[in-house]
């Protein structure tokens, strides 16, 4: 993971902690689990008629029985990596809100696979809420557990620059967040989390290695 620039003052201290504790409640995957409604099965009653039997060495034949199309695929599903903007070579405003919709878009993908490679080079060790979402993530997948979910639809993009360090953006994307559900090993569904339309705010700073998230804080929105 990204290094934090040194030991310098950053006015944003205090809001990482609060940004952190806000997101948790988005990351956990949390809430109640959801118990399955149970579908009772109907019996078929034999008839008064009796129904002759095939000879011996005649098969019944017919089409195989298809799958219900909605039936649940056990096991991690396969999931498209997000490519960051043409505007994340940019080293200002353009740049910053690309970085943080990759950002955004990076979330899903990472509890949706497990790969952590373009989080980790992206987040800094300043991020409490990147950190926490790594650690749940692992935890699942170290467990044999899965999680499925689609890509998030982007429906808007602001920033101003952060002014007390230069090179640092907020940046705030509304987003459709798809929803997730949590399997155990055995592809039993443990918990769902509801999509749910979410206003992300993403602190991002522009250094030597290109755009870095600082910190980051979410809210429900209608």
């Amino acid at each position: 993971m990204a290094q934090g620039q040194g030991q310098r003052s950053r006015p944003d201290a205090r809001l990482r902690s609060r940004w952190s504790m806000r997101w948790r409640r988005w990351a956990a995957l949390g809430g109640a689990a959801l118990v399955a409604a149970g579908l009772a099965g109907c019996e078929a009653q034999a008839g008064p008629e009796e129904v002759p039997e095939l000879p011996a060495d005649t098969e019944a034949s017919g089409p195989e029985p298809e799958e219900p199309e909605n039936e649940q695929k056990h096991g991690p599903q396969d999931y498209e990596h997000p490519v960051p903007g043409p505007d994340i070579d940019d080293d200002g405003q353009a740049g910053a809100e690309a970085a943080a919709v990759y950002f955004v878009e990076l979330y899903s993908y990472v509890y949706a696979t497990g790969d952590f490679e373009a989080w980790d080079e992206l987040t800094t060790e300043d991020c409490d809420f990147c950190s926490v979402v790594r650690q749940s993530v692992a935890e699942i997948y170290a467990s044999d557990g899965y999680v499925h979910t689609s890509p998030p639809s982007i429906q808007d993009v602001s920033s101003q620059v952060w002014p007390d360090e230069s090179g640092d953006f907020a940046v705030v994307v509304i987003v459709e967040n798809a929803g997730f559900k949590d399997y155990d090993s055995s592809g039993a569904l443990i918990e769902e989390f509801p999509s749910e339309r979410v206003q992300a705010g993403v602190l991002v700073e522009h250094s030597v290695d290109g755009w870095q998230v600082l910190g980051s804080e979410a809210e429900a929105v209608e």
